[in-house]
């Protein structure tokens, strides 16, 4: 990671009169063991004691009093220019490496900073060194297998493996080492490959691990996002499952980006999406050491499964019916999945039984539309006077309708949004909702549902002794049904629909003194259970 000092420097003279390296680490990996080192950068008072090294020795140094060392300190760095390497910097505090950025800030123009760190750092320019590709993994192996002078045989028994052996380490250059180096001591690749839970790893875990999970201990969310993630029945997984996991309604997108920066996890985009995942090794640290108590991961490995098995392969005429055709994100077919085993239930109205799969469902899919559906169904059922309002229809949608962006789901919610008007007979708010909704699929259904409520508010027209504006209601309502009946009648929409739809038409027909012949509506698609007490419009 790299930092410079704010200023501009660019009439300075650029040729660099020395090196100052110091680093905070305090423990090191030789070969396969875990030594502790003296850490010689622990505050500001080390570094400059590394910059006098370079013009007193250590006696000297010892006698100087402070202002002395700031005088000498302050004098050094005008008149020379250095290129400093802070090394290791993950292990300060925030509040640490605020005093060391306002050293940086403070130094003269025309040295230069490099800060390493395991973990983000928050400075202004960085450059992220990622694990190896798969061919500069196979470059580095060469190297350290030279320099270990590891034998023919165990070379090419690592090439014969080399998929399996990059899946273990990621591609992260300590661990090759790590695991070639204990090559080099006797222990052959398959007992690597096949035996993780191995005391000779211990000091791999806990020299990549430790300091960092102690750091987090006290986050709860983010000791959840590591739960979930090691639970997980896949190598990658994106936000919403990993939520679902974790049964979290937040947004965790911070705190996944705080545990990338700790290089817990890693993450990479595909297509719109991002995916997470963990290091097997980590994931094994976990589980081993009882990072993560067993309780807990059981509870978090059961609902990984139950998220596997949730199943997207949706009746075909619920599909076409709720508009799911196109949808392909699989947390989205998941969570409709879920509301649809839900309306298609006998005991549907059992509210309590379906409230942990209905926080599910919305878990997956936010703005899942079929959930203000069921639930001003299940108003209208659960009620005592078996009645749903505009202002019921109203608050169930609204929690939905700002987290659907697709413009063919839009569509599908203000249909069934409308379908949900028709039902209560506010056949005004029908023809309002509809009136600029956009062409394209399920035209045939917008237009019928305007239709049927032109029909009706035509019938209220006519009860209230307003001839004029019923003519003209009726008028309307025989545009739509003569433009889009047929096209209707063709489509496969739900039982329900078609009988109450063409319920309404022959009504229609009958009060404009038209012959009413016989309609044979098939096909059509089964109803959901939710729907086959409920003929909504049979009442007008």
């Amino acid at each position: 990671m790299t930092f410079n000092s704010g200023r501009n420097n660019n009439n300075q003279n650029t040729q660099l009169d020395g090196v100052i390296w110091i680093s905070a680490k305090d423990q090191r990996l030789y070969f396969d063991e875990r030594k502790e080192l003296f850490r010689e950068f622990n505050s500001i008072s080390d570094i400059w004691n590394k910059i006098l090294l370079n013009f007193f020795d250590i006696r000297a140094i010892k006698e100087m009093n402070e202002d002395l060392k700031n005088k000498y300190i302050n004098q050094i760095l005008n008149e020379y220019k250095f290129f400093f390497v802070l090394d290791n910097m993950e292990v300060f505090s925030e509040n640490d490496l605020l005093e060391i950025y306002n050293f940086i800030e403070s130094v003269p123009l025309g040295h230069k900073f490099l800060l390493t760190s395991r973990h983000h750092i928050r400075v202004p320019n960085f450059v992220k060194i990622g694990n190896f590709d798969k061919k500069l993994c196979e470059e580095y192996i060469k190297d350290v297998a030279n320099e270990y002078e590891v034998s023919v045989e165990n070379i090419n028994e690592i090439w014969n493996n080399l998929d399996s052996f990059y899946y273990l380490t990621g591609g992260n250059p300590l661990y090759i080492r790590f695991f070639i180096s204990q090559i080099k001591k006797g222990r052959t690749l398959k007992d690597i490959l096949e035996r993780r839970n191995r005391e000779s790893e211990k000091s791999l875990k806990t020299y990549c691990f430790d300091s960092t999970l102690d750091m987090i201990r006290s986050n709860e969310i983010q000791l959840k996002l590591l739960y979930a993630i090691s639970s997980s029945q896949t190598p990658e997984i994106d936000v919403n499952a990993i939520k679902y996991i974790a049964s979290l309604h937040n947004d965790i997108s911070i705190e996944l980006d705080n545990l990338s920066s700790l290089s817990l996890i890693s993450s990479h985009y595909s297509g719109n999406k991002c995916f997470y995942s963990i290091n097997n090794i980590f994931k094994d640290y976990l589980l081993e050491e009882k990072r993560i108590p067993l309780a807990e991961y059981s509870s978090y490995r059961s609902r990984a499964i139950s998220y596997i098995n949730i199943a997207t392969d949706i009746d075909a005429g619920f599909k076409y019916n709720f508009g799911l055709e196109h949808i392909n994100d699989i947390n989205k077919l998941k969570s409709f999945s879920i509301l649809l085993e839900i309306m298609n239930s006998e005991d549907f109205n059992s509210i309590t039984k379906y409230n942990q799969k209905i926080e599910e469902a919305k878990i997956l899919y936010p703005g899942n539309y079929l959930l203000p559906v069921y639930k001003s169904v299940l108003k209208m059922n659960t009620s005592k006077n078996k009645t749903l309002n505009t202002t019921d229809i109203n608050i169930n949608f609204v929690s939905c309708e700002d987290l659907v962006y697709d413009l063919h789901e839009k569509r599908m919610l203000t249909i069934w949004k409308s379908i949900m008007y028709l039902m209560i007979g506010n056949f005004q708010e029908v023809t309002m909702e509809l009136k600029n909704i956009s062409s394209g699929e399920h035209d045939s259904l917008i237009n019928m549902l305007i239709a049927t409520a032109y029909n009706y508010l035509a019938y209220n027209e006519y009860i209230s002794g307003r001839i004029r504006e019923h003519d003209e209601l009726r008028d309307i309502a025989s545009y739509y049904y003569d433009k889009s009946f047929e096209d209707f009648l063709s489509k496969s929409y739900f039982f329900f629909l078609k009988y109450n739809f063409i319920y309404a038409y022959k009504k229609h027909l009958r009060v404009i003194n038209k012959d009413v012949k016989f309609i044979d509506f098939k096909p059509y698609a089964l109803d959901p259970v939710m729907f086959i007490d409920n003929r909504f419009l049979m009442s007008f």
